[in-house]
This record gives C-alpha cells, structure tokens and sequence, in this order.
C-alpha cells in the first residue's frame, strides 16, 4: 500500500480476527407490533475466528462462539435467521450482554478487525475499535461487482461473486459468516484480485458507519464519494441497515449481469 502506519504493524504483530453477530428483533423505543421492521436489534449470538495455514483443518479457529441473553422483551427471533425461536432459544447455553462484551473487547485489543458492515455488529455490542484497524468488506469499493457499485452488497453476493459459492439460503451462522468476511480480506491483503491491486488492502480500512465519507488508509485518509447510505436492498435509509434484509435483488441482479471472471482461488479451503 502507498499510505503505511500503526495498523500495518498490528497485522504484522498482533495478527487478525474476523466478527460477525447475531441478532434479534426487541421492542425498543418506536416500536410498532403491527411492524416488525420496527423492532430493535438485541444481540444474541456473537463469533469471533482467526485465520492461519497452522489451524486444522479449514484454516480457521474460532476464538469465541456464543449464545447471548436478550434482557429486552423479544418481539421478533428472526428465526429464518437465526435458526432459533422462544423455545429454543430458551434451551441454549447463553451468557450475559456483558460477558459476551467483554470477552469480544479482549479478543479485539490491539488487533484489526475483519468483517461486513461492522457498524451493525459494534452497535449491537456497544463496543467501539479503532477506525484504522477496521476492515469492511461492505464498504471496500473493490470488492463490489459492477453492477453494484453504488448500493451496499450483502456478504453472501459478494461470496457468490468471487468465491463462486452459495450462502445464506436458509439459517445464517455467524462464524461461516466471519470465516467469509475474512476470506474476501485475505484475497485483497494478499493482491488476489485485479480490482484490489488498483485499490490497494488499504481500502478495507474504514469508518464503521455506513453514512462517513472519509475512509482511512493507514495513516492517510481519502474521500468515498459513493451514496453509502443505501442498503442492500436497496432501501435509502441507514436504518435499513440494522435489521434483516432480502436478498431477493441480490439474485435478481446476478442473474441479469453480465457473467463475472472466473472466481479466484480462494486464501484457504472453505469453512
């Protein structure tokens, strides 16, 4: 990368780790029970994985995978989701927000952090992580198809695009869905793709919030001139963002492009 600083030493040193949560829908402020859409985002499963050749036998090891107690009352288990509902859920293994907290806080420290539309996963955590060692793999233009320049992908899109694999047609799993995040990073880290070699890894390093315009690299920062408030399903709004979204239009626009290059080979096997 042209612009070089502290994250670059920390990747060298202290390595990198990939997050993704799961959440469901809990009656918070402006609530309305005729609309689910207007539910909150509660916390309620949350992994975080690294990746390294010594790790058997994906490649990947998970350093946190855990079910979360929801204080708030539930309103809505996402169950397509998430995989579970009031009874299931009840019979998970599940520890308090705060625990669940702290040990993400741990595992993060001094690391960058890997993952898709990080902003949602941080809000539901209440942790914060250093914008310079973020690596958002929904904001990173590169990794975009080009017929989705301009809206916010879905992971599963992007994996489709460049993997050449299929995810998310039943029930998510957060740590397939970290070991995906870390995959794209890897193939920009290491120059796997021609549109990476333009933008440089670097790219990845930005703001978690899908509405700031400046994105860091490294030490320098540069201006994102896209309309990032738009969600993936096309709804211009950033709350659109933070609850469960249709990947219907991801289809319908992959099977109208134009074919896409052979995929590239990805970093390690798949997860």
């Amino acid at each position: 990368s042209e612009c070089t600083g502290d994250a670059d030493a920390a990747v060298a040193v202290h390595g990198v780790v990939a997050l993704d949560c799961e959440m469901v829908g809990v009656a918070g402020p402006g609530f309305d029970p005729s609309d689910l859409s207007t539910a909150s985002n509660a916390l309620c499963r949350v992994s975080v994985i690294e990746g390294s050749p010594s790790h058997e036998p994906d490649g990947y090891a998970v350093l946190l995978d855990v079910w979360v107690d929801v204080e708030e009352e539930v309103v809505d288990y996402r169950t397509a989701v998430t995989g579970v509902d009031a009874g299931s859920f009840a019979r998970q293994e599940r520890v308090p927000h705060a625990e669940a907290r702290a040990s993400v806080e741990a595992l993060l420290q001094g690391r960058v952090l890997v993952g898709h539309a990080l902003w949602n996963d941080l809000s539901t955590l209440q942790l914060s992580h250093p914008k310079e060692m973020l690596r958002d793999t929904a904001l990173h233009m590169g990794l975009r198809p080009p017929w989705r320049r301009m809206l916010l992908p879905s992971l599963s899109l992007l994996v489709n695009y460049w993997l050449n694999e299929t995810m998310h047609t039943g029930v998510h799993d957060s740590v397939q869905d970290a070991v995906a995040a870390l995959r794209l990073y890897n193939l920009v880290e290491n120059g796997l793709t021609d549109q990476a070699r333009l933008g440089g890894a670097s790219a990845l390093r930005s703001n978690s919030s899908p509405t700031s315009g400046a994105a860091v690299v490294g030490s320098c920062a540069r201006t994102v001139t896209e309309p990032s408030t738009e969600a993936t399903d096309g709804a211009a709004s950033p709350q659109a963002l933070l609850t469960p979204r249709s990947e219907t239009d991801e289809d319908a626009a992959a099977a109208s492009a134009p074919a896409a290059a052979a995929p590239l080979p990805p970093q390690v096997s798949a997860a």
